[in-house]
């Protein structure tokens, strides 16, 4: 007789079976961690734009202090998790954790800057941490962003009043265009129109008639000047750069330009070299690596830096700069004007925006002001008629 025996594994099976889930769920609960850390980085990494400012200037100031690189950057991660008590999200602690590895791996932090900073400025850092004094370099690309913020909110704050103008213009349209207009027509014939009502009814007709194309074709326009900045090149950007806003982008890159060059001179770095680390730099500006292209082409053929940029044909960073650069080409010291009159030339740019910002609003308020003017006339006009 055959007698079965009791299955004692049963419980044991059943809590490797609970094992094996508990670690998949565990696993899961892992790899959506690594998921959210990895979003939190990306978030990090695109908004670091708006305070990155602040990490030049930290950091710098600590370093100018005598506060070792790795340091100050293992500080700036103790203030972002406050000394532990939180966990650090922000993009200033995350490339401060990036370039201490940087640190501990090669002894430069600016190797990981390219990932988080525009080409120009980690660029400039670099250029500082090889000349030994990366604080300089940290506070003179913090001058460069804050003056470009500057010179945006300027514009900005400039181009506001205007548009508000305008707005109530469109509105005194709409309300000419369907109210005032049609009742006119009603009892006058349009041969009969005072010159100032024609113009009022013409007026109207095109802003209000062709308001979406109008505003179509302004975005589109917006969208198409933004793209040329860093891709048109050729000829006719070469007229281009005499305008603004083109005129203004060539400044702002012009200054960088400046501030590279001379600090890649000063710890006796080749010309071409210097240019050649560059044009590396701008692969994806076609315009800067077009001029600089230029500009490198003929320091390879013996020319001396200023006579090159101004053989090029580009006029790149500017005219004037150029002249001037010839005048110190010959000096012991013509390095260290370079940087100088990068600096002077900022400023120079910042005053140019303010007096771009007045010759718009003046003209837009000529034209509000004409409008208005226009409108009153007609007014009269109208009460004329009505006498008659």
């Amino acid at each position: 007789m055959i007698r079965w025996r009791p299955i004692t594994s049963l419980p044991s099976t059943r809590t490797a079976i609970r094992c094996c889930t508990d670690m998949r769920f565990l696993e899961k609960l892992n790899n959506t961690d690594i998921e959210l850390t990895a979003l939190t980085v990306w978030i990090a990494r695109k908004t670091f734009a708006l305070n990155r400012v602040e990490f030049y200037e930290a950091l710098g100031g600590m370093i100018r202090d005598g506060t070792p690189s790795l340091r100050a950057l293992e500080f700036l991660c103790e203030i972002e998790t406050d000394f532990g008590e939180k966990k650090g999200t922000s993009g200033m602690y995350f490339l401060a954790k990036e370039c201490i590895d940087s640190i501990k791996a090669s002894g430069m932090l600016s190797g990981t800057l390219l990932t988080w900073v525009p080409p120009e400025e980690a660029t400039l850092i670099r250029n500082g941490e090889e000349r030994g004094n990366i604080a300089d370099a940290l506070f003179q690309v913090a001058r460069t962003v804050k003056a470009r913020r500057e010179m945006t909110s300027s514009l900005i704050a400039v181009c506001l009043y205007p548009l508000l103008l305008l707005s109530l213009c469109v509105v005194n349209m709409y309300n000419a265009h369907t109210r005032i207009i049609p009742i006119v027509s009603a009892f006058a014939s349009e041969d009969k129109w005072s010159f100032q009502m024609k113009l009022l009814a013409g007026m109207s007709e095109f802003f209000i008639g062709y308001g979406f194309w109008l505003c179509g074709t302004i975005f589109a326009l917006t969208l198409l000047i933004r793209f040329s900045f860093s891709r048109y090149t050729g000829p006719g950007r070469r007229m281009l750069d005499k305008a603004p806003p083109w005129s203004l982008y060539q400044t702002l890159h012009g200054v960088n330009y400046l501030f590279s060059i001379s600090s890649m001179l000063q710890i006796n770095i080749p010309l071409s070299q210097a240019l050649l680390r560059m044009e590396k730099g701008a692969e994806k500006n076609k315009w800067l690596k077009e001029r600089i292209q230029a500009i490198r082409k003929h320091v390879l053929s013996g020319q001396n830096l200023a006579t090159a940029m101004r053989n090029s044909g580009y006029d790149f960073p500017s005219r004037i700069c150029i002249n001037k650069l010839l005048l110190n080409s010959e000096r012991e010291d013509s390095v260290a004007t370079m940087a100088l009159y990068a600096d002077q030339w900022l400023e120079e740019a910042k005053k140019r925006v303010k007096r771009i910002g007045l010759i718009i609003t003046g003209i837009s308020g000529g034209f509000v002001f004409f409008f208005i003017l226009n409108m009153i006339s007609a007014i009269y006009s109208i009460s004329d008629m009505l006498k008659q």
